[in-house]
């Protein structure tokens, strides 16, 4: 289940079978919209409620953005389609670009500045003492 918004359009590429098991031989690509608005929307509305629901702390999976994979990855044989669904699930959901630089959405609903230096991994903790964020929300 899709548990974030990204700040950019991901392509979803679906491998059909016919009755009987057979491929279908059309591609089916689907584009899942994203926009740096959507995106600092979803991090403000869950990091809010968690801040509300006095949560311990707030986990966002990728601190860095990753392009989406595009579906030529399953044209070409690199991939099935199921793992390039999977790899476009979350693109562009990081809070920094892929260069490392607070994306200019979420310096505008305030995420706090220790979130730029800090060296984290895959699962980052944002925690929710951070009162940057936090007085912010309460402010609105």
């Amino acid at each position: 289940m899709e548990t974030s918004d990204r700040s950019c359009n991901s392509p979803l590429r679906f491998d059909l079978l016919n009755p009987g098991g057979v491929p279908d031989p059309l591609e089916y690509v689907f584009e899942v919209p994203g926009s740096p608005a959507l995106q600092a929307e979803w991090i403000s509305r869950t990091l809010g409620t968690a801040i509300k629901k006095d949560y311990l702390f707030y986990a966002h999976a990728f601190f860095c953005d990753y392009p989406p994979v595009g579906t030529w990855v399953v044209g070409q044989g690199i991939f099935p389609a199921a793992i390039q669904q999977l790899v476009n699930t979350w693109p562009c959901s990081g809070v920094q670009d892929a260069t490392g630089t607070l994306k200019p959405a979420m310096a505008a609903i305030g995420l706090p500045e220790p979130a730029l230096g800090a060296s984290l991994v895959l699962g980052t903790a944002l925690l929710l003492s951070l009162q940057g964020f936090s007085s912010s929300m309460t402010n609105a």
